[in-house]
């Protein structure tokens, strides 16, 4: 599979739409982003993941990873850490455990391996994954059944249900989503961005100002880095005119013509 996604990057789609922009994205990101830094990154990544999925606390929708140059302490620890899972795994003698470790980390290496996407992490590529992992752990205490086993799962099942009921509450809506990820990760423009828009939405251009202020402020010259891959110029020029649109909605014409103006400028030098 990992051999296929490669190949079919560069096979041209027929029709100009959203499938052909996401190749060309992708391309891009083979062309110019390290195999070796994506590679070594995900071995945090993955363990992050890990223990997103057994201690779903303090989640976040969007990540703020710092990506690895160089093989450092904590990628190592990482690598430990993923490769004691399969030995333990192996080690179980256990065919659904094997099946439920060997589903992870396949499916997860879609997105987490040497192959480079602009985005370090995301919390829904877990998504799939986690059924290996739940599988393995669900078969592990089944088949190792002991005094408290029903007791145990009770408490999980208890616990597991609270933090979902308690993690649903921020996708109730738009403005409480991107409300969670501006609070929880405050050093990237994406949440004050997507935030503002809800507000944008909802008429509340006082605020939607404030926060797509927060967001051009990240927007600086110079070579695009892991840290920096939101801030592109499709993504600077939105978040110009929809604070000229807050500005037209308050009446300021002047402040939203100039934000206009640097949208269209952002516009012609790409």
């Amino acid at each position: 599979m990992l051999l296929v996604i490669p190949i079919t990057l560069f096979i041209q789609s027929v029709d100009n739409n959203v499938a052909e922009v996401t190749r060309q994205e992708k391309v891009f990101d083979l062309q110019t982003r390290s195999s070796y830094e994506y590679f070594i990154t995900q071995l945090v990544v993955v363990q992050e993941y890990l223990k997103t999925l057994i201690y779903p606390v303090n989640q976040h929708v969007i990540f703020d990873f710092k990506a690895s140059r160089e093989i450092n302490v904590e990628v190592v620890k990482s690598a430990i850490l993923l490769g004691w899972l399969i030995v333990v795994a192996i080690l179980s003698k256990s065919k659904n455990v094997i099946i439920g470790i060997a589903w992870f980390f396949v499916t997860a290496s879609i997105e987490s391996s040497f192959i480079p996407i602009k985005d370090l992490a995301f919390e829904h590529r877990m998504y799939l994954p986690s059924i290996g992992l739940f599988f393995a752990i669900s078969s592990f205490i089944i088949e190792h059944e002991w005094k408290y086993t029903k007791a145990t799962m009770y408490v999980l099942c208890i616990f597991l249900a609270i933090t979902a009921y308690e993690r649903n509450n921020i996708w109730t809506s738009d403005l409480a989503l991107w409300d969670s990820v501006a609070k929880t990760v405050p050093n990237k423009p994406i949440g004050y961005n997507n935030r503002g828009a809800a507000y944008l939405r909802s008429g509340q251009y006082e605020l939607a100002i404030i926060d797509f202020t927060k967001a051009i402020t990240f927007f600086k010259d110079g070579p695009q880095t892991w840290e920096t891959t939101d801030i592109i110029p499709k993504n600077m020029i939105k978040t110009y005119v929809s604070r000229g649109k807050a500005y037209e909605a308050l009446g300021k014409k002047e402040l939203a013509e100039q934000d206009y103006k640097k949208a269209e400028a952002i516009f012609n030098a790409k």
